[in-house]
């Protein structure tokens, strides 16, 4: 749903100084080792090639962490801030690198190849793709925008589900309990004959929520159907999701610091949101052999998602009700080539993709005379991309590749009013007046910012990338500088400044990966980001100092890296964890951008214990941030830092898998969001347990 658009402006933890371990990594199972790794958010990559910071989350590495939600289980990498209003994915985004509050518009989430990034400020509903139904998880930071395009900043999200399997009929029943009235129950099955195979999920997700009126209701259903005929693979996936959630809204400082009760208390105890999304995707992949492999995919979303906000009893629900209708499509083609020149091989691939939405929010009812309105607008992009990968001998990999593309969109507002037409009658002494007949209510378009009727825009973008690596056995070294760009949302278009257009910037980073045997794994990633017309909301001088969206005057700046680690301690004791450091500054006054951490840090020990019992204790820190609407750092006092633990101890007993845990174990009272000195606070301690049972 749409938020409230805001304005946004100590040393680390004794964990970010005492753990410099990996991030993610299979638990300790006696003498874990680290296969080759081939990356699909790069479209079959190896990793030794690939010329940036990526790391891979593995269905072992979920089901044995203690993490409860795609946000929980991200934020546990350097530099990536988990952003929750309500303490739960519902509205939750994830921000690499520094990107702040457009984390939802600089950071692209894919799903089974497909963008779960919407076309307003909504973000990706990362609630939409529970854990269990997630087969791996890709995080690409920077170098995106040659393959994905607009939105490629900070970094790219690529979530792959289970999907359908083969053999013979097959299951999971899953059933989960915990806080705050947390109830859960999913259902998987499968089956394949011959070529065919299909699976389908279920879920229902129940809780009352840490915070008053912070109750979530959740209901998922995926199918997934595939079939190979020699070289042909084909399939068709269909999820929808629908939930009603409450709204509690923001804290003041003093209920903030009045303990539990001040925290869970809701400024708004009747605000609401429900969503309806259904996602439909298919495609077909031929593999030509020595001629090269081909892949068409073809995806359209519908989206509805009713919500109240600062709701007042004296008015009628249908009244003051407003509504975010979402439909799109897109279409792409795909074609990779595998040849060997001069003796070493390449690789080159070509993209072409289209994708067109219509947006529709329409806001105090549908039809209240004098007090509804509709925003409407449509988006279409165009781009095409080609990259090769080139082997230049000595261990030496050459990626080079350039995407050209355009984005055009169109928004008007109208409004619900009475309008009348006018006939003059003349009284004595001889004076005219206007007299009003064929009076009727209808829709009226409005003039938006800026005095225009139709506003809107059309813009040509490039991005490229040049990457340089280096492998033998035990060691990649890599250089990149790669562009991109960033095409404003349609909710920012709605309202804007005259001027603004796409943010466009470059990232440069230089890293390693350096494993020296099977118990030891190492990476390390200094990165540097340019930014120039960054968009914000913000005072516009030229409009009297009213707040729209525009683009930065100054240049922004990123410059940090990330450090993972992860060490086999003994046959069943397994660490890892990680250190993330970002400065996000603009060039000339050199403050800080609001709502980015520092430094961020991880930590977690792996257990395993007799009787197939595995045990873990993972902790997470995250430094302090400016107010979100201090940009000049001066305004408001910084959010406080942070450091949570969360444990679990997880079992295997036949066909049954049961877990018991325990999150925020220390009860650390924190918010990962301020505006103007008011909070968000996340939840305190939280115990869950849960038992699967196969078939």
């Amino acid at each position: 749903m749409l938020r409230p658009i805001h304005v946004r402006r100590r040393a680390p933890s004794a964990l970010a100084l005492a753990f410099t371990f990996c991030a993610m990594s299979s638990p300790a199972r006696g003498d874990t080792q680290l296969d080759t790794i081939t990356v699909t958010a790069t479209r079959g990559d190896a990793l030794e090639t690939v010329p940036h910071q990526v790391d891979v989350i593995t269905r072992e590495d979920i089901e044995a962490s203690a993490a409860q939600t795609v946000g929980e289980l991200l934020s546990r990498l350097p530099n990536i801030h988990l952003r929750s209003y309500d303490g739960n994915d519902r509205d939750a985004s994830i921000d690499i690198r520094g990107m702040g509050d457009t984390a939802v518009s600089n950071v692209v989430v894919l799903v089974d190849g497909v963008r779960l990034n919407e076309i307003d400020m909504s973000g990706p509903d990362l609630t939409t793709v529970p854990l269990s139904q997630i087969e791996r998880i890709e995080i690409l930071r920077g170098g995106g925008a040659v393959r994905y395009g607009d939105g490629a900043v900070g970094g790219v999200i690529d979530i792959r589900t289970r999907g359908g399997r083969g053999g013979a009929p097959h299951g999971e029943i899953v059933f989960k309990k915990g806080s705050d009235g947390l109830g859960e129950f999913q259902a998987q099955a499968g089956a394949g004959a011959g070529p065919m195979r299909i699976g389908a999920t279920y879920r229902r997700f129940l809780t009352d929520g840490y915070r008053d009126n912070g109750q979530v209701d959740a209901r998922d259903y995926t199918v997934d159907l595939r079939a190979s005929f020699g070289a042909l693979e084909t399939w068709v996936s269909g999820a929808s999701h629908h939930d009603k959630s409450g709204l509690p809204g923001i804290v003041s400082r003093e209920a903030f610091k009045d303990g539990d009760r001040g925290r869970r208390s809701a400024s708004s105890p009747d605000d609401f949101s429900e969503t309806d999304d259904d996602r439909l995707s298919a495609g077909a992949a031929v593999d030509f052999g020595a001629g090269g492999i081909l892949e068409f995919r073809v995806n359209q979303r519908s989206r509805r998602n009713p919500y109240v906000m600062g709701y007042n009893p004296k008015l009628s629900i249908a009244s003051q009700q407003s509504e975010i209708e979402t439909d799109s499509a897109g279409y792409a083609l795909f074609y990779t080539l595998d040849f060997d020149l001069a003796g070493q091989h390449h690789t080159l691939r070509a993209g072409h993709d289209i994708s067109d939405g219509d947006y529709l929010r329409a806001e105090n009812g549908r039809q209240t005379v004098e007090s509804s309105k509709r925003l409407e607008g449509r988006v279409r992009s165009r781009g095409h991309y080609l990259e090769l990968k080139s082997g230049l001998g000595a261990g030496f990999t050459l990626l080079t590749g350039y995407r050209k593309g355009s984005f055009e969109t169109r928004e008007r507002q109208r409004a619900y009013k009475n309008v009348c037409d006018y006939e003059y009658v003349v009284v004595p002494p001889g004076i005219s007046i206007p007299v009003p007949i064929n009076c009727r209510d209808e829709w009226q378009t409005e003039t938006l910012q800026g005095g225009k009727l139709v506003q809107g825009g059309k813009w040509n973008n490039e991005a490229a990338t040049l990457g340089l690596t280096w492998s033998n056995p035990s060691l990649t070294v890599f250089a990149s500088a790669s562009s991109h760009f960033r095409n404003p949302n349609i909710d920012e278009l709605m309202l804007a400044s005259g001027t603004l257009r796409p943010q466009r910037g470059w990232t440069i980073e230089h890293g390693l990966r350096y494993r020296p045997n099977p118990k030891w794994q190492v990476s390390a990633t200094v990165f540097w980001m340019r930014i120039e017309d960054e968009i914000y909301y913000g005072f516009e001088p030229a409009l009297n100092n009213q707040q729209v969206n525009r683009n930065y005057d100054d240049i922004t700046r990123r410059l940090g890296g990330e450090l993972e680690l992860r060490w086999q301690a003994a046959d069943r004791v397994g660490l890892r964890g990680s250190f993330g450091y970002v400065k996000p500054s603009f060039a000339a006054s050199g403050a800080d951008i609001p709502h980015v951490p520092r430094r961020t840090a991880s930590a977690a020990i792996d257990v395993a214990l007799p009787g197939k019992l595995q045990w873990t204790l993972a902790g997470r820190h995250v430094g302090r941030r400016y107010d979100g609407n201090d940009l000049d750092n001066t305004q408001y006092p910084r959010l406080s830092s942070y450091t949570t633990w969360d444990t679990a101890l997880h079992g295997s007993f036949g066909n049954m898998h049961a877990s018991l845990g325990i999150n925020n174990l220390t009860n650390k009272a924190y918010s990962a969001l301020g505006y103007s000195g008011t909070f968000y606070p996340m939840p305190g301690r939280t115990f869950y347990a849960s038992l699967a049972m196969t078939f």
